[in-house]
């Protein structure tokens, strides 16, 4: 993808996926994030829990600073909607195997702190 694209997976009680819901499309090294608009499709299926998941164009899946603030945005809003962001995963064109890995510094998610201590999703055992 040469665009950033960032959608939203939605959860139910037991972290099986609903659906998967495309949330913006942004250009080659940013997307305008909004919690309404990420919060909202959520809302209307009454998904109790969701994960985020945006692409980074660059290859890099270090997170940006604007990724640390959008997560705690999110993770802000959905304690007022009740709704738990479990994840931010940030994934690549391509995999690790095709292209030099980062530093191993580098290799990690966004992790929203309400993450912590909750039962596995149940398409990631690693979430």
């Amino acid at each position: 993808l040469d665009q950033e694209h960032l959608q939203t997976v939605l959860l139910n009680t037991q972290n099986q996926v609903m659906s998967i819901q495309e949330i913006y499309v942004g250009n080659v090294n940013s997307s305008v994030v909004r919690p309404v608009e990420v919060f909202r499709p959520a809302i209307r299926e009454n998904a109790p829990s969701i994960i985020v998941v945006h692409n980074h164009p660059s290859g890099d899946p270090t997170p940006s600073p604007d990724d640390v603030l959008i997560t705690n945005g999110l993770v802000a809003a959905g304690q007022v909607l009740g709704i738990s962001l479990l994840d931010h995963v940030i994934v690549l064109r391509r995999p690790w195997g095709l292209s030099p890995p980062p530093p191993a510094t580098a290799r990690r998610r966004v992790r929203a702190p309400s993450a912590q201590g909750r039962a596995p999703c149940a398409f990631h055992p690693a979430i």
